[in-house]
């Protein structure tokens, strides 16, 4: 999930996210401690908040040992716009496409509020 420079700087700082520059992406990445200390990220669109609970906002470890990567990242330089929306919200929302109408409609569903990825 791609977010605007300033947005992921206050994030890294709220979370104390370091970027892992061993990683070609530039993740940002979170300690066991970190993590347990992850509040709810929430987005407004329009008059409606969304949220991502803290494990929607981490990639899927392959175990508890593994790093925790962040999914929000900074968008690209200059880029238009604010944040885009990718697989972390598609798995916990149901997303309606109208493209004759030129509109998008969110909704919850059963794992919106997982505590599990």
């Amino acid at each position: 999930m791609s977010v605007r420079g300033d947005a992921v700087s206050a994030y890294q700082s709220m979370t104390g996210a370091i970027i892992d520059t061993s990683d070609k992406t530039r993740r940002l990445t979170i300690t066991p401690d970190q993590y347990n200390n992850l509040q709810t990220l929430t987005f407004v669109i329009g008059d409606q908040s969304y949220d991502l609970s803290p494990n929607a906002q981490i990639f899927a470890r392959s175990s508890p040992n593994s790093q925790i990567f962040l999914v929000v990242r900074s968008s690209r330089p200059n880029a238009r716009e604010d944040f885009s929306l990718g697989s972390p919200f598609f798995q916990r929302y149901y997303v309606v496409f109208n493209s004759s109408s030129s509109q998008i409609g969110f909704s919850s569903h059963l794992y919106t509020y997982s505590t599990t990825n």
